[in-house]
């Protein structure tokens, strides 16, 4: 795991996510926290980790409270957005067991 560290995508890709969990080869989790970011975060940056493959990527959205996830990146989109909000649960797909409450990461 690396907190606020670039992540080196390719040649002309290092963005810099708030919350990134790897192993070795594959990002299995990546999270964006974003107020004011927002508008960047999904129309610049998810774009591009859907295009590198990124299996799964969670923008918390500090201003709705609400975490937008993106799963299985095909052809340069994500095939599934899914919004949280409040008090709903979700887990990542590479660790189904830790469930994580909306409330949690959006403060």
């Amino acid at each position: 795991m690396t907190v606020q560290n670039p992540a080196h995508l390719n040649q002309y890709n290092e963005p810099q996510p708030d919350i990134l969990l790897l192993k070795p080869r594959d990002t299995l989790l990546l999270l964006e926290v974003a107020d004011t970011s927002l508008g960047f975060d999904l129309k610049v940056k998810v774009p591009i980790y859907a295009a590198m493959g990124i299996l799964e990527v969670w923008v918390a959205d500090l201003r709705k409270n609400v975490i937008r996830v993106f799963r299985n990146p095909e052809a340069g989109q994500y095939r599934i957005a899914l919004t949280f909000s409040a008090d709903e649960t979700f887990s990542a797909l590479a660790f189904p067991d830790a469930v994580f409450k909306t409330s949690d990461l959006t403060g």
